[in-house]
């Protein structure tokens, strides 16, 4: 591998300068793995491990009851106020609860609920789960839907997404910032701007997006939003989705479940229902408190990282990778699916090879040396996640030497192509 001393260099060089490096001491790191697949789960903070033990023990085993009014009916709501602060938002324009389905589902069926809407339109970049509930509500409420297709599933033609958003008048939009699969970044200010014009609005999964690029939803006059956080935001397998309503929208739509915490006064236990006017209408029921007590030390790592910082070192992470990319993978028959223009992608780069899933099998499950996990998405896709607050330059090029040497050797010809559930 020519110049490969050079890019060991480059490595040391960008560690040694990397001003939020330390955090990755926040997280546990198994000595035998290389992680880059935290755009599917990521790591778990140090912290939580204690603080769940203590919330099943203390809290649960020997406060029981008690520790509703000690500390769990606030805790969404201590939640709500971190996340709002990483979304450049504010604390009461964020519901945290359920599952980002869920979430999407409740937001998009109260806003069609309002009868001003004649169409729900999404895009093939988008994950599937948010087509599926774009197709059923559509139908539910005999509104036509609109699946916009491009040149191929990986980019967006955004002048077309423009003229489409300009000419459908009163219509809804329901967009991934990031795309799952190719991680193309869609300008969230702009297409914000052209939907207020048309009398559209957009819906803005930031599921693969939030935690690992700077988002200002005050700032981009975004409107509605939706998001998970158990990816860049590490806050367990499961853990609670979110909403986001701009305070000059929240009274204007309603939850389409009357449920016991979105009530007014759920305490009262009156028989007549009475919907809060405050995001909490969105709250279907009890908060889940173990999934939950993960997130406050978890949120608060990429606080004080701060996401202006996790995104420069992102591009500067993706950058290095591309030039390595271009140096020992692409004479290889890799193919490079995620946009080079680094204002454009999220925090995964996806290639692509004829062998994908054997070579991943392959990092996985290695001769010698350390286990290295990315994602496989059909049909030959490989997701690399770039995770700046645990990732390191050294790791990438760690990455890129093991598949030089996985297609040099043939080892990946040890493996067969069967697959386990989740890939």
């Amino acid at each position: 591998m020519e110049n490969l001393n050079d890019f060991r260099n480059t490595s040391k060089e960008f560690d040694e300068i990397d001003s939020i490096s330390n955090f990755k001491d926040l997280f546990y790191n198994n000595k035998n793995l290389i992680y880059f697949d935290g755009n599917s789960l990521g790591k778990l903070p140090l912290t939580v491990i204690k603080n769940l033990n203590n919330v099943v023990q203390d809290e649960w085993g020997n406060d029981l009851i008690q520790s509703w009014n000690k500390k769990w009916i606030n805790l969404p709501n201590e939640i709500s106020a971190i996340i709002s602060k990483i979304l450049c938002c504010n604390n009461e324009e964020i519901f945290i609860g359920e599952s980002t389905s869920n979430n999407l589902f409740k937001l998009l069926y109260s806003l069609c609920n309002k009868n001003l809407y004649k169409g729900i339109y999404t895009d093939i970049l988008n994950f599937p789960s948010d087509i599926y509930i774009c197709q059923e509500i559509s139908k539910s409420h005999n509104i036509p839907f609109n699946l916009i297709s491009y040149n191929d599933e990986k980019t967006c033609d955004i002048q077309k997404l423009e003229e489409i958003i300009t000419n459908s008048k009163n219509s809804i939009f329901v967009l991934s910032l990031v795309s799952y699969k190719s991680s193309y970044k869609y300008p969230l200010k702009s297409l914000n701007k052209i939907a207020k014009e048309s009398n559209s609005t957009i819906i803005w999964d930031l599921s693969h997006a939030v935690g690992a690029i700077h988002i200002d939803l005050e700032e981009s006059h975004t409107e509605f939003a939706i998001g998970c956080t158990y990816k860049f935001l590490n806050c367990g397998p499961g853990s609670p989705a979110f909403i986001y309503v701009n305070r000059k929208k929240i009274k204007e739509i309603n939850s389409p479940i009357n449920g016991w915490f979105s009530h007014e006064n759920p305490f009262d236990f009156k028989q007549k229902y009475s919907q809060t006017h405050s995001i909490e209408k969105f709250r279907s029921g009890t908060p889940h408190i173990l999934s939950m007590s993960t997130m406050i030390d978890s949120l608060n790592i990429t606080l004080l990282a701060g996401t202006k910082n996790i995104d420069t070192k992102r591009e500067k992470m993706i950058d290095f990778f591309n030039q390595l990319f271009k140096s020992y993978l692409e004479s290889r028959n890799f193919k490079l699916e995620s946009p080079k223009d680094l204002s454009i992608i999220g925090s995964h780069v996806t290639i692509s090879h004829s062998e994908s899933w054997r070579i991943c099998k392959s990092l996985i499950n290695p001769q010698k040396g350390k286990k290295i996990i990315v994602d496989f998405r059909p049909n030959n896709y490989l997701r690399i996640a770039i995770t700046p607050l645990y990732t390191s330059f050294d790791e990438i090029l760690k990455l890129v030497v093991r598949l030089v040497e996985i297609l040099d050797t043939g080892e990946f010809k040890l493996h067969d192509n069967s697959r386990e559930i989740v890939t």
